[in-house]
């Protein structure tokens, strides 16, 4: 099964939403934005990616490629406070939902390098405004192992571009970004033969390019916050996982860990779930 990727935005001090003007996130990039809190087409919203994958051919040691399809589901709450969470009131209507199959080629071109260009195709909705938009993108992953003294290395670099067309119009809005970030683990002492776990710390940078209007948002999380437009951002951080992954059956159990991510005037603290790329 490919890696699941995904961070969730959480409350570190107090909640500011930054000035965003016209360069917000449109509801139709909500998957490609990930789980999180966002202002949207000016509201806030809480978004979650659920990904689901399954493997057709996995890239087993003998193998120099492989390919999965995969089938990420995301929903959207709108008017988001941070107040709600902390008194545990949770959000009863989905604002925004989109569905957006694809398929992932895994390629190992050499030893330690892993390649996966991938193209997805689907709808988003936005039920607050009974807006229904075709969603696509295409993408590559590069992954690079190494070994660094007692730690195992891993650069990764991604890039992805996203269109959103309407009824009529096959280009309505697009966004693109390029990330690249470094990534050390080692088994931790005291594990046993049977589960062994690790920890890891990490470093990834983000460049994002966007049509008017189609810039992907987070709301910040300490005050003041005086960003007019996300163009870049780096987060840092640690996870914890096993050596193989825990799972029950075909669920296997991800990384878990925390980053504090910054840039263009806003910062705050992620929980990571997954693979960072």
């Amino acid at each position: 099964m490919p890696p699941i990727r995904s961070t969730i935005a959480i409350l570190l001090l107090a909640s500011s939403t930054a000035a965003l003007g016209a360069d917000e996130l449109s509801f139709a990039f909500a998957s490609q934005a990930g789980s999180g809190v966002y202002s949207v087409e000016g509201r806030v919203v809480q978004i979650y990616r659920i990904p689901v994958a399954f493997t057709v051919k996995p890239l087993d040691d003998d193998r120099i490629w492989g390919v999965a399809v995969t089938l990420p589901v995301t929903f959207g709450f709108y008017d988001y406070k941070a107040a709600d969470v902390l008194e545990g009131q949770l959000p009863t209507n989905i604002g925004t939902a989109s569905l957006l199959p694809g398929v992932e080629f895994n390629v190992r071109p050499m030893k330690g390098w892993i390649l996966s260009p991938h193209i997805d195709f689907g709808a988003a909705k936005d039920f607050s405004g009974d807006n229904l938009v075709w969603v696509y993108d295409a993408g590559v992953r590069s992954v690079v192992s190494f070994p660094v003294s007692t730690w195992d290395g891993r650069a990764g670099q991604e890039l992805l571009w996203a269109g959103a067309a309407q009824t009529g119009n096959a280009l309505t809005a697009w966004y693109a970004e390029a990330k690249a970030g470094f990534e050390f683990r080692r088994e931790l002492p005291g594990s046993s033969t049977r589960t062994r776990w690790d920890a890891g710390v990490f470093v990834v940078y983000d460049r994002f390019f966007k049509d008017q209007g189609s810039i992907p948002v987070a709301v910040t999380f300490a005050a003041p916050s005086t960003a007019s437009a996300i163009d870049e951002q780096t987060q840092i951080g640690f996870s914890f996982g096993t050596r193989p992954k825990l799972a029950w059956k075909k669920i296997s159990l991800p990384k878990l860990g925390v980053s504090y991510f910054f840039g263009d005037g806003i910062h705050g603290v992620r929980l990571v779930i997954g693979e960072i790329f």
